[in-house]
């Protein structure tokens, strides 16, 4: 269990009391097991030196039981593993199937699907993402295949530019080989998307694995299939780094690797050409004394541009990918699920991390479905006081489209008032039209300031599948009959199978036309059966040897995964490799020129990081923070009338209530200890609270964010002359 679950810690000893730590226990859903080597990360140093003084008891004694505690667990006994594997997954409610080899006894690869991952894989079949993990079990069988799609509600919030993941299946694997590949693909065809269901993946997103390009295009074929720009980069820097001067490395490469993304993200074929004739300027220039070295890189490029169209911006910025062109959605999955794993044991072990990374998973996702259909949706655009069209625009779409499209199409609406009558046709830069199948600024524009209605978004993006409007729909939709199929057991569908059978051994029974028909029949039937010697599920063993591709075995199987002070110590010592140059010039976000950096100061992250920042600004000191919120309440509570106007848009509800004067009143009116977390509901908030604070200090403050927000200065609304040319960044 991580650190931020909470759980009670009792140490006993012969000789003296126990001793009980009552952590405190936030909101998250329960898990069934207890990772040892968190328990003393929360602890106070109090609690911590109670544990060495008095019980003699140090972080490695905890992690020591922990270890003893999972090979009891993990250790095997007289049982055959498979058996509890396919147990475990039929109480669970999970679709597995697995795969033997030619003796029949030894298990190749089990894969595993939930009845609602499959409703949602038929729902949101748009992006499938699909990638291997490696050191999740020690039986000999290192690939864990795991595949995932993109849903329709937003990752942490509406104003998120990525969209949350939804897992689908994991598959372990004895291989990486091109018939495991298409064993595995081809139980997606028989289990998720059936010929039946009417629903199909759009698009598949994958690393270069040629096993896995084989099995997709033998059973998609029609599905295009583009690559992970995050490895394909990868590949291009490692080759030109391979043969330019270490000394002039830096710069060299850059200027390639630039070139690089061009290619990778160019939205026309002009652009797309005129950075492959650059990149090899460049590359001919940076390697003037190394001409086999620049034919190796040129050399590489054209090689790609044999499949461009599984790369190249110009060709995959024609699919709707929903943002998803690389695989590390599943690499953030595998991620979440290691940390569950902790350190890999028997078969069973992984797939009880996988059900309780599940358990967790669509907790999350319901809530967050619950947020965007009860909350009401407040809008902060760059408005003037008095103009209520974006509000009365979106306002029929609340609670019946996602927050994410709403949130997208307030973007395309302001865009789309720059637009005019010769800027009106749409074409390949219209992402949000061709990359995200949402409405584009110049459909929007031809709605002026008239309300906008749910049906014109495609049916992923409502919050409920519109079952009535079906023909409008550009897209299949799940039917009837497919929430039939989902809901039914998967004995019941083996049944039906096998009454199909029998209906057709009597159709072909009655269409003989004499005896010796019938009895070739029979006897085809009898050599079949006799063929068919189904093994126990008991008896099914897993492999105990495999090749392996790509990782070296010591690491694939059973390596020691560090213990969480180790990482950290670890992540520490490498960051100090760094030198100041590096650290200096590094680029923190792409509206600040990096030789333009003066400082990166590393702030406190206990609720109070906003008002920490202004406090380092104003006073050099960012322990100050109660003093700066406390001058914000000052103002905010003498300047009512402005606040509310321009600041709060005209929206009361904003300033009065739980709005903008409680917030500033917190921590200050009564007075908080210093060390006091900062509730959620109290963080600094960007919206508003900058203009706030722009205001009190007479400071221009600028903010850049990594969310979908676009960089924003905020002038005071009186600015002395003095401090018209400083511009402070937060």
């Amino acid at each position: 269990m991580c650190k931020k679950r909470g759980f009670t810690v009792v140490v006993a000893s012969p000789n003296t009391q126990s001793l009980n730590v009552q952590l405190p226990v936030p909101s998250f859903p329960p898990t069934p097991t207890i990772r040892p080597t968190y328990i003393t990360e929360p602890m106070t140093p109090t609690q911590q030196s109670i544990l060495t003084s008095f019980y003699n008891i140090v972080p490695k004694d905890i992690y020591n039981l922990g270890q003893k505690i999972r090979a009891n667990k993990n250790k095997r006994g007289n049982y055959q593993e498979m058996d509890l594997i396919m147990t475990f997954l039929q109480q669970n409610g999970y679709i597995s199937r697995y795969d033997t080899d030619s003796t029949r006894k030894i298990i190749k690869s089990i894969f595993a699907t939930h009845g609602t991952c499959i409703e949602k894989a038929r729902r949101f079949p748009d992006v499938i993402v699909i990638d291997c993990t490696y050191r999740s079990n020690r039986n000999m069988m290192p690939p864990l295949n795991n595949i995932i799609g993109i849903s329709n509600l937003g990752a942490d919030n509406y104003q998120s530019d990525k969209l949350r993941l939804y897992y689908i299946g994991s598959a372990v694997m004895s291989d990486e080989k091109a018939i495991s590949y298409n064993w595995v693909i081809e139980q997606l065809v028989k289990t998720i998307w059936t010929p039946e269901c009417e629903s199909t993946p759009r698009l598949f997103v994958t690393d270069n694995d040629s096993s896995l390009e084989i099995a997709l295009r033998t059973h998609f074929p029609n599905v295009p299939h583009i690559l992970c720009v995050w490895h394909i980069k990868k590949i291009f820097c490692e080759k030109v780094s391979k043969h330019i001067d270490k000394e002039e490395l830096k710069e060299k490469c850059d200027e390639i690797i630039e070139i690089v993304n061009n290619l990778l993200w160019s939205r026309t074929m002009d652009q797309f050409n005129n950075a492959v004739k650059e990149y090899k300027d460049k590359v001919t220039k940076a390697c003037s004394d190394n001409t086999a070295g620049a034919n190796d890189i040129i050399a590489y490029l054209e090689e790609m541009l044999l499949y461009k169209e599984r790369w190249a911006g110009p060709w995959i910025e024609c699919h709707v990918h929903l943002g998803a062109r690389s695989s590390q959605r599943v690499e953030g999955f595998n991620a979440n699920l290691k940390k569950i794993i902790e350190r890999p044991g028997r078969m069973l072990h992984t797939f009880q991390s996988i059900h309780e990374y599940l358990d967790t998973a669509n907790w999350k996702e319901d809530l967050q479905q619950n947020r965007e259909e009860m909350l009401e949706w407040v809008i902060q655009g760059r408005t003037t006081p008095n103009d209520n069209r974006l509000k009365n625009q979106v306002a029929p779409l609340r609670r019946i489209i996602c927050n994410f499209a709403i949130y997208m199409t307030v973007k395309e609406i302001q865009a789309a008032r720059y637009i005019n009558e010769n800027t009106i046709e749409c074409g390949i830069f219209c992402k949000a039209k061709t990359n995200y199948n949402l409405p584009c600024r110049h459909k929007l524009y031809q709605f002026n300031s008239t309300s906008l209605y749910p049906e014109l978004y495609n049916k992923r993006w409502w919050l409920v599948s519109p079952t009535d409007n079906a023909s409008n729909e550009s897209h299949s939709e799940t039917t009837a009959k497919d929430k039939v199929e989902i809901e039914t057991d998967d004995d019941l569908q083996t049944l039906n199978m096998y009454q199909e059978m029998k209906e057709k051994i009597t159709s072909a029974y009655i269409s003989c036309q004499n005896n010796q028909q019938r009895q070739d029949l029979i006897g085809a039937i009898d050599s079949a059966l006799k063929k068919f010697s189904p093994v126990p599920i008991e008896k099914l063993a897993l492999p105990k040897s495999v090749k392996t591709k790509g990782r070296p075995p010591k690491k694939a199987i059973g390596s020691r995964i560090p213990s969480s002070w180790k990482k950290s110590k670890k992540e520490v010592e490498e960051k100090q490799k760094y030198n100041y140059i590096s650290n200096l010039y590094r680029i923190i976000h792409p509206d600040i020129p990096a030789e333009n950096t003066i400082e990166e100061i590393k702030i406190v992250d206990d609720g109070w990081c906003g008002f920490r920042t202004l406090a380092y600004i104003v006073y050099k000191d960012q322990e100050k923070y109660l003093d700066v919120k406390e001058k914000m309440y000052s103002y905010v509570k003498d300047n009512r009338d402005i606040c509310i106007d321009y600041i709060c848009n005209e929206y009361s509800v904003l300033y009065d209530g739980l709005g903008l004067l409680q917030r500033m009143s917190y921590g200050v009116a009564p007075q908080l200890r210093t060390r006091s977390a900062c509730c959620k509901k109290y963080w600094f908030d960007l919206a508003l609270d900058i203009q706030v604070a722009a205001n009190t200090f007479s400071l221009p403050l600028a903010s850049y964010s990594d969310s979908i927000h676009e960089s924003e200065l905020y002038p005071p609304y009186d600015m002395p002359a003095t401090t018209r040319n400083n511009v402070f960044c937060s």
